[in-house]
């Protein structure tokens, strides 16, 4: 063998060497990564135990980036549209107390709940609100009627989740999909 070939021979191989090194520590961020998530999923999975679902409802519009289906354009929709019959009956997922009880043009009649957990729910588009800012509220109370006040193409109750931090959060993956 020649030195060039040798050269060469220990090119390749520090470059493999340093290559392998990469891929590993590269893979144990991303398990790592990935099991962070896990386990932030867990919590919140956890912190959500044993709530109800405000409304039995199938989702007409979920979260995320959509179409909305007024303006027609492009937007993020910060939680889910459970259609039901006027009139029907919120419930408080959880304990809590009511932070707001307001109206707008977009969201129609609203409030919000802070739950002993951190987490706040919202409700929009009722018709009206059976509690005011600062009830206590237990877990089953019915909190309002479903409606179609403010920006509405039908009968539905907009549903929103956050975080303790304010994040929102997909209640079709964090609340509906619990059993």
């Amino acid at each position: 063998m020649n030195k060039r070939q040798v050269y060469w021979g220990l090119g390749i191989g520090i470059s493999l060497t340093g290559l392998g090194f990469l891929i590993f520590h590269r893979r144990k961020e991303l398990t790592d990564a990935v099991e962070q998530v896990e386990q932030k999923a867990g919590e919140v999975r956890q912190k959500l135990e044993g709530w109800l679902k405000p409304l039995a409802a199938k989702i007409s519009s979920p979260f995320g980036y959509r179409t909305n289906p007024v303006t027609k354009e492009k937007q993020f929709h910060n939680g889910i549209d459970l259609p039901v019959p006027v009139g029907t009956s919120v419930k408080s997922p959880m304990d809590g107390v009511v932070e707001n009880v307001y109206f707008n043009s977009l969201g129609g009649n609203q409030l919000i709940v802070k739950h002993s957990n951190g987490f706040s729910t919202g409700y929009a588009h009722l018709t009206k609100a059976l509690v005011k800012k600062g009830d206590k509220i237990k877990k089953g109370q019915s909190l309002a009627l479903s409606g179609n006040t403010g920006r509405s193409t039908g009968p539905h109750v907009h549903f929103t989740m956050k975080d303790a931090k304010g994040n929102y959060l997909d209640p079709a993956k964090v609340l509906y999909s619990i059993s």
